[in-house]
C-alpha cells in the first residue's frame, strides 16, 4: 500500500528495498547534490501504474511545508529539495537538493525514523 524504498535492519540502518528501487545514490555534489533514483521495473501502484517522478514530486510538495494546502509534522529533507525530474527514462527518477542533505535515504519512503 504505501512503498518503502528503504527498510531498517536490525541497528537501525537504511537498506534498499528491492521491491522497489534497483539503485540509489548522490551522483553530484557540485554545484548542487543530486541523487539518482532508479526504480524497480516490476513496481507499480495497485492499479498497476508504474511508480515514476510524478510520484516522487506529489510527496516532496506535500511533505515541503511549502504548500499550506497540506499539513506535515515533519518536513526534514523535503524542504531542501531544488527540484525533481524523469532522469533517462521512466524508471530513473533525479532529484537535485538546493542545499546538501545527508540523510536522503529517509526521503521518499513511509517511515518512523526521526531526524
Amino acid at each position: 500500500m504505501l512503498p518503502a524504498l528503504y527498510t531498517l535492519d536490525q541497528r537501525g540502518r537504511p537498506q534498499r528495498n528491492p521491491d522497489y528501487l534497483e539503485s540509489a545514490q548522490v551522483v553530484e555534489t557540485e554545484p548542487k547534490q543530486v541523487v539518482l533514483y532508479k526504480l524497480n521495473q516490476q513496481a507499480v501502484w495497485s492499479d498497476g501504474r508504474e511508480i515514476g517522478a510524478p510520484d516522487f514530486v506529489a510527496q516532496w510538495r506535500a511533505l515541503s511545508g511549502r504548500d499550506t494546502a497540506y499539513w506535515t509534522a515533519r518536513n526534514s529533507g523535503y524542504e531542501r529539495i531544488e527540484k525533481i525530474e524523469r532522469g533517462k527514462n521512466d524508471l530513473e527518477v533525479r532529484v537535485t537538493f538546493a542545499k546538501p542533505y545527508a540523510d536522503w535515504q529517509s526521503l521518499f519512503t513511509p517511515s518512523t525514523r526521526s531526524g
